[in-house]
C-alpha cells in the first residue's frame, strides 16, 4: 500500500468517525466543525485537517506516515494561510505521525524573524488497550497502530467482527489497509480466519478502489514524486500546462467511473461539480472515495 493511502484512512477516522484521539490532539479544547482544507496560494495547496476551536481558535492537523524533511516549512505555510482564510487569532498545530520508523522530524522552524512551532505526536504514544476501551469503531482501527497494537490484534479483530453492516465492512477494510504500516498483514489474515471473517477484494468496495491501478496508487505516487521534484527544482513548469490539463481531464473521467460504480448513476448537480473541479480537488475527492459510504461524503452536499 502506498503511504498516502495510509494517511487518507487515518484522516477519515479522525474526521468522519470521531476517534477519541482527536480530543487529545486538540489539547483538551472543545472541537467544532471541520473546515475546508483547500488553501489559496501560488499553486494548489491542500492541508490535511482543519477544525474550529471556539470563535477564535483553529486546529490544524497533518497526518504523516513518513518523516518529511521539510515538514516545518509546510506547517508554517499551511498554518498562516489557514488562520488568514478563517480569520482566527489562535492557532494550534499538530503533526500526527503514524509511520513505523522512529519519528525524526523537527518540531519547529527558525528563520530568524520568521519562526513557528507545533506538536509532534507519534500515535504509539497512545495505548491500544485504552483505545479499545472507548468502544468507538474508529479507535478499534487506530488501536492497531498504537502501542501494543500487534499484541491486541486478536481483540481488535474480534470487536470489529461484531459490528453491524456497513460499519463492519468499513472497519475490516481499514484494518486491511493499515496492516501494512505495522507489518502485520499475515497476522491479521490469520485472525480474520479465526473469527470467520473473509475480506474479498472483489466484494469489498473500499479494497477494490484501493487496488485500482491508475487512480489511488497512481495519484499517491504522483503526489510524492511531484512534491520531491518541486522541492528540488522549483515549480516553474509553464511548458507543461497542456499536459496538466489533459491529466486533470483523465483523473476526472476515472473518478466519475468509480463514483458510478460505487454509488450508481450520478445526479446532474454532481456531474456539474465534477466538471468544474481542479486537479487538487479531484485528488482530494479520490482520497475521500476510499472510505466514504455516500456520494455526499466524497464531493459534499448538494
Amino acid at each position: 500500500m502506498k503511504r498516502l493511502q495510509y494517511e487518507v484512512v487515518v484522516r477519515d477516522l479522525l474526521t468522519s468517525h470521531g476517534s477519541s484521539i482527536l480530543g487529545s490532539l486538540s489539547g483538551g479544547r472543545k472541537i467544532g466543525r471541520p473546515l475546508a482544507v483547500q488553501l489559496a496560494i501560488v499553486g494548489s495547496r491542500v492541508a490535511d485537517l482543519f477544525f474550529e476551536l471556539g470563535r477564535t481558535g483553529l486546529l490544524h492537523i497533518e497526518v504523516q506516515s513518513t518523516n518529511h524533511r521539510y515538514m516545518a516549512y509546510r506547517m508554517v505555510v499551511y498554518g498562516v494561510l489557514g488562520a488568514r482564510k478563517y480569520r482566527k487569532s489562535h492557532l494550534v498545530q499538530v503533526v500526527l505521525y503514524i509511520g513505523k520508523r522512529r519519528m525524526t522530524m523537527p518540531r519547529r522552524l527558525d528563520l530568524g524573524e520568521i519562526q513557528g512551532g507545533y506538536r509532534l505526536v507519534d500515535i504509539r504514544e497512545f495505548e491500544a488497550a485504552d483505545l479499545l476501551a472507548t468502544g468507538n469503531p474508529a479507535d478499534f482501527v487506530l488501536a492497531m497502530l498504537a502501542s501494543g497494537g500487534a499484541e491486541k490484534l486478536r481483540d481488535i479483530v474480534s470487536r470489529a467482527s461484531k459490528l453491524d453492516g456497513v460499519e463492519r465492512e468499513r472497519v475490516l477494510a481499514q484494518l486491511t489497509v493499515l496492516a501494512g504500516l505495522r507489518g502485520v498483514a499475515e497476522q491479521l489474515k490469520i485472525e480474520f480466519e479465526e473469527v470467520g471473517v473473509r475480506v474479498n477484494i472483489e466484494e469489498n468496495v473500499l479494497l477494490r478502489d484501493i487496488r485500482d491501478a491508475g487512480f489511488a496508487s497512481g495519484l499517491a505516487e504522483g503526489e510524492a514524486r511531484g512534491e520531491a521534484r518541486g522541492e528540488a527544482r522549483g515549480e516553474a513548469r509553464g511548458e507543461a500546462r497542456g499536459e496538466a490539463r489533459g491529466e486533470v481531464k483523465g483523473k476526472a473521467q476515472l473518478l466519475i467511473r468509480q463514483l458510478n460504480r460505487k454509488f450508481g448513476e450520478l445526479p446532474k448537480w454532481a456531474q456539474l461539480r465534477l466538471a468544474k473541479a481542479g486537479s487538487g480537488q479531484i485528488e482530494r475527492w479520490g482520497d475521500a472515495l476510499l472510505t466514504a459510504s455516500t456520494l455526499e461524503g466524497v464531493i459534499g452536499r448538494r
